[in-house]
């Protein structure tokens, strides 16, 4: 197998307060203890979007670019890809765990269609 999803995590912060460097910081430690904690080769970053609102926008960029400086500090090749394979790849596979199918031999990868 090329590679294996060794930890998924979504973090919820909110981005409408002087709170984002507090969320930043956090999001810091959690990455680096997973990268400790499982020792990848790889991270996979959701590319960044336009948000309706430029505040949040901004402020996702922020912390998106805290991922990426964590990730290259562990030397870790950094893959991004577009929210919509994110989001299209996340639901096949909660699919395939709740029909008992999720397992490195079945798990599947949805192709990007332009």
């Amino acid at each position: 197998m090329a590679g294996a999803t060794v930890s998924l995590n979504v973090a919820r912060c909110a981005l409408d307060g002087p709170e984002i460097s507090g969320a930043a910081i956090a999001n810091r430690h959690a990455l680096e203890e997973i990268i400790q904690r499982h020792h990848p080769d790889a991270c996979a970053i959701e590319d960044g979007f336009l948000a309706t609102n430029v505040k949040v926008t901004l402020k996702l960029g922020q912390v998106r670019g805290v991922a990426m400086l964590v990730a290259e500090r562990a030397a870790l090749e950094i893959h991004e890809y577009s929210p919509r394979l994110v989001k299209q790849t996340v639901s096949v596979m909660a699919t395939l765990k709740v029909s008992g199918s999720a397992n490195g031999e079945n798990a599947a990868l949805v192709e990007e269609r332009s």
